[in-house]
């Protein structure tokens, strides 16, 4: 709400400053679209790498977990066959494994929240994109209209 507030707001000196510098209003404008794109391609690239962060994440979690499952059957069929040095050193590697599966795990909801963030911030550069864009069109076409 208070975002939208600001934004009513900044429409409306917008319009006040394109009454009394039209050529000034433009330019400007011009010029923030020209650095809201540069940010929204920066945007898209940290997108991307943020979402391949998680998809390995999520596909090291799925290794791991088919891993631990291999390993406790491997360390069950030598405990069975009396074979406990092989049981105690798969033993210790599932140990290691289970950690590294719980650092994993408790990263993964800040990667996840992480990509979601970027997402909202990426939606709200591209609303405000359009936004100015469109006030951009509105005036070429007064101007063309004014010039007619």
């Amino acid at each position: 709400m208070l975002d939208q507030l600001c934004q009513s707001a900044r429409n409306a000196c917008f319009d006040l400053i394109h009454q009394l510098w039209p050529d000034v209003t433009a330019l400007h404008q011009e010029r923030e679209l020209e650095w809201l794109r540069l940010r929204l391609r920066r945007g898209y690239e940290n997108l991307i790498r943020q979402r391949n962060s998680l998809q390995s994440a999520l596909a090291r979690i799925l290794q791991n977990e088919k891993q631990e499952t291999a390993l406790t059957y491997r360390i069950e069929a030598y405990m069975q066959g009396d074979n406990r040095v092989k049981a105690f050193h798969h033993a210790l590697e599932l140990d290691q494994l289970r950690h590294t599966l719980q650092r994993d795990r408790g990263e993964l909801p800040h990667l996840q929240r992480a990509y979601e963030n970027r997402m909202a911030d990426i939606t709200a550069m591209e609303a405000r994109v359009a936004d100015i864009q469109e006030r951009v069109d509105a005036q070429r076409l007064r101007a063309a209209d004014a010039n007619a």
